[in-house]
């Protein structure tokens, strides 16, 4: 399912800190390989997030997502805000070692000369749908950079002087390391997860 996900924001709000390298795993390619896309019925739909980084929205933040076909719509408002930057990133949702994943790449924002200095990568959340509850939740970029420096995790990267690095691994060699990595909890950022309830008619 690729869709594409749309927000308006002032500041750096709900998806701001999972796309940068401090907290985020990112890669050059997609985590994802064409075999792997799925269709989720059940995440067709308008839904809200109520918690994220483990806190309620503040009062005037009007984060949705609109599943609809083939498109995911993210709108964020901040009301009392006079600063407004329309992004959008192109998301694909897979499935890998039993989990259900979404790659986020983002399409467009921010100024052409911004734009100009800034490289695109792809990032991972793993999607858990229950109902009428929905959960995002990325990599734990700590937990993966530390196995990366035990050399417990063999892909290719190219070192940021802050500590971490940008990921260089193909698709296909994510896909297999993701295979296993994957199915254990103890690698996600429960703090930085988005949960998200589905809006009813």
């Amino acid at each position: 399912m690729k869709v594409f996900a749309k927000r308006f924001i002032c500041g750096l709000g709900v998806l701001g800190c999972l796309l940068l390298g401090g907290c985020y795993v990112q890669s050059i390619h997609p985590f994802f390989v064409e075999s792997a896309v799925v269709e989720e019925p059940g995440l067709l739909g308008e839904w809200v997030v109520v918690e994220q980084f483990g806190d309620e929205l503040a009062e005037g933040e009007d984060t949705r997502f609109v599943f609809g076909e083939g498109e995911l719509m993210v709108v964020m408002r901040h009301i009392d805000q006079a600063c407004r930057v329309e992004e959008e990133f192109e998301a694909t949702l897979f499935k890998v070692g039993g989990e259900l994943m979404l790659d986020l790449y983002p399409e467009e924002g921010g100024s052409p000369y911004f734009n100009f200095h800034v490289y695109p990568v792809h990032g991972l959340v793993k999607v858990i749908l229950s109902g009428d509850s929905l959960t995002l939740l990325p990599l734990d970029a700590d937990e993966f950079w530390g196995k990366v420096e035990e050399e417990e995790i063999h892909l290719p990267y190219v070192a940021s002087e802050g500590g971490g690095g940008l990921v260089t691994a193909t698709s296909d060699e994510w896909m297999r390391f993701l295979e296993g990595y994957v199915k254990d909890e103890r690698v996600y950022d429960q703090e930085s997860s988005m949960i998200l309830a589905r809006v009813l008619p």
